[in-house]
């Protein structure tokens, strides 16, 4: 009677520990903390852009359509070669004259706790690329986070920022990613930031 009642229950505990799948792959807690839901950030990977060349959500300097003035050509614009993921990335590249620069602020309720993103750049030093997160609640700055490079990126690595966690509420967030400055010695050349597939986690 024992072997019977070992042999039903025995299957039935096995499918109750099947209920926790992070548990069962044994993985240390910073390795079960990359298995959370990402927040997402709207059009974070960069795979819209609207009729004139800009990625939709986002607000960026420069026109992309207009030609034949300094400040009329490319800052920020759509690369389909250097992507880390899906068919685009976002380049921000500097034209000579203005530092290219991309924003975005949206309503977020879920505080998080980093922003994760993928970059590469080519810099030519001295200069800085950087993004840097704001979070508000009543349109005061409750939280935030930063991170720059001063040196080149060969290959897109992520990159992990941490947030301020100062405030249990928040109803908004802006992200603000900032190319480089500086033109090449050739006089041609200057430095450029790709950036793709941003999202927060919690």
């Amino acid at each position: 009677m024992k072997t019977k009642l070992l042999l039903l229950i025995g299957p039935l505990l096995g499918i109750l520990s099947c209920k926790n799948p992070i548990a069962n792959l044994g993985l240390p807690a910073k390795d079960e903390a990359r298995l959370a839901a990402p927040i997402p950030v709207p059009n974070g990977d960069f795979e819209n852009w609207n009729w004139q060349l800009r990625p939709i959500s986002w607000y960026t300097n420069g026109c992309p359509l207009c030609v034949g003035a300094q400040w009329d050509e490319y800052v920020v614009k759509q690369d389909s070669q250097t992507v880390y993921h899906g068919k685009y990335s976002a380049q921000l590249m500097y034209n000579y004259s203005f530092q290219a620069y991309a924003k975005i602020k949206f309503a977020l309720s879920i505080h998080p706790s980093s922003l994760q993103a993928y970059v590469t750049c080519h810099l030519y030093t001295p200069d800085t690329v950087s993004i840097n997160i704001k979070l508000y609640k009543h349109k005061h700055v409750v939280d935030s986070g930063y991170w720059q490079s001063t040196a080149s990126i060969t290959n897109f690595t992520q990159i992990n920022i941490p947030l301020s966690t100062n405030a249990a509420l928040i109803d908004s967030a802006q992200i603000l990613i900032k190319g480089g400055k500086t033109i090449a010695p050739n006089n041609y050349n200057s430095s450029t930031l790709w950036v793709d597939d941003l999202s927060f986690f919690k």
